[in-house]
């Protein structure tokens, strides 16, 4: 994807033209990146969070603030899946097409709601995980 954006501006800048359906490839490519990492970005702790308060509150503080971060973004994911599905199922049957290349919109708009959902089951793995433990420190 640099290699393609380097090109297409380098060819902007040095001739006055792009690479011609580069800005379109480089959205999908975008896509494909975000909501293919998204998963494993989570499982592994790489997701964006606050760490410069989170760190200072009590461990049983952060579980608390981890269950309903959580919870607030299974909400998020359970939308996006069902909103982007709706999508998806749109493009395909009116058989949209994108950019200069008139490429099919509906595989690149599929990768959205597969992509959250494998971040929906990560997110309730931890979840889970995240309760077990609490439940468990107040048991002890």
């Amino acid at each position: 994807m640099l290699a393609l954006v380097v090109i297409d501006v380098g060819g902007r800048e040095l001739f006055g033209k792009g690479l011609f359906g580069a800005f379109t490839v480089e959205g999908m490519l975008l896509v494909l990146i975000v909501f293919s990492s998204a998963a494993a970005s989570w499982k592994h702790g790489e997701f964006i969070h606050m760490d410069v308060f989170y760190r200072r509150f009590p461990e049983r503080v952060r579980m608390i603030l981890d269950i309903i971060s959580i919870l607030l973004g299974l909400g998020c994911c359970g939308a996006l899946v069902w909103f982007s599905t709706q999508a998806t199922i749109t493009t395909f049957s009116d058989g949209s097409k994108v950019g200069p290349l008139a490429m099919p919109l509906w595989p690149w708009r599929l990768l959205i709601p597969v992509g959250t959902s494998f971040l929906f089951y990560e997110m309730t793995a931890r979840l889970i995980r995240t309760i077990r433990q609490l439940t468990h420190k107040r048991a002890v």
